[in-house]
């Protein structure tokens, strides 16, 4: 059996986004953010579901935090990716 890194980041990257998603539910909407954020920086290209995931993610605890804006321009880009697929 071969070792693949692809997979091995793949499974890194979905814990990554676990650990932010129980941050969240325990309220501790700061802490997930930047779990949220850690994990789409180093998020590989063809993974677009997960950043799609990490990026809902995030505009849902900008606004638990009050940062509307952030929210928003958060929302705005996720938009126009959707529309920019048709």
């Amino acid at each position: 059996m071969q070792h693949n890194p692809d997979v091995d980041e793949f499974k890194r990257q979905n814990i990554k986004k676990y650990q932010g998603d129980l941050l969240y539910q325990r309220r501790k909407y700061k802490e997930a953010l930047c779990v949220y954020q850690d994990s789409w920086q180093c998020l590989s290209p063809n993974n677009a579901v997960l950043g799609r995931e990490l990026t809902e993610s995030m505009a849902l605890c900008l606004l638990k935090l009050g940062k509307f804006e952030d929210a928003l321009a958060i929302a705005r880009k996720i938009q126009v990716s959707f529309y920019m697929k048709d």
